[in-house]
């Protein structure tokens, strides 16, 4: 049987192949990176992760994974005019769903946690704008150690004088 693979995960979830979702395997290593990762950190205990961008796993679809000791801990997939959130039916009933900011974006119940399935994802206006990966947990220890932060800043506009530059 042949070994699991970072990609193979990420095509997983973008194409949304859920039925048999289980999460991420305990020792997915994170593969070869051609860019070096950028260090962050995840949950509300601020655990530090390197972040690494992946390839492409399909057309209008983005992904980038978490890496703690080499192992994957997180991989997310995003959408650009993502599914309808029915195709989440297939994991059950959420086991929380919490509010988020994503990006600018205050979504109230916005994060379907699946966490004993090893999933979560950002619901937007009836579809599916993002889904992470994660080995099995609880919502409790999801929160705590694993979700990533999607708020971005507003910062003010620099303009620079014409000849400052």
């Amino acid at each position: 049987m042949r070994e699991v693979s970072l990609d193979d995960v990420a095509e997983q979830l973008a194409g949304l192949r859920l039925s048999d979702w289980h999460g991420l395997p305990r020792a997915l290593e994170g593969g070869d990176l051609e860019d070096p990762p950028a260090l962050v950190t995840l949950g509300a205990d601020d655990e530090e992760a390197e972040l690494v961008h992946l390839d492409d796993p399909r057309a209008r679809v983005s992904a980038r994974a978490w890496l703690r000791d080499g192992l994957t801990v997180l991989i997310e997939v995003t959408w650009r005019g993502g599914p309808d959130a029915e195709v989440l039916e297939v994991l059950g009933k959420p086991d929380e769903r919490d509010d988020v900011v994503d990006g600018l974006v205050r979504l109230e119940g916005g994060e379907w946690i699946f966490a004993g399935r090893g999933l979560a994802a950002v619901v937007r206006a009836g579809r599916v704008h993002s889904a992470v990966g994660f080995v099995p947990t609880t919502a409790a220890a999801y929160r705590r150690s694993l979700r990533p932060e999607r708020q971005t800043s507003r910062r003010p506009v620099r303009r620079d004088e014409p000849g400052e530059w």
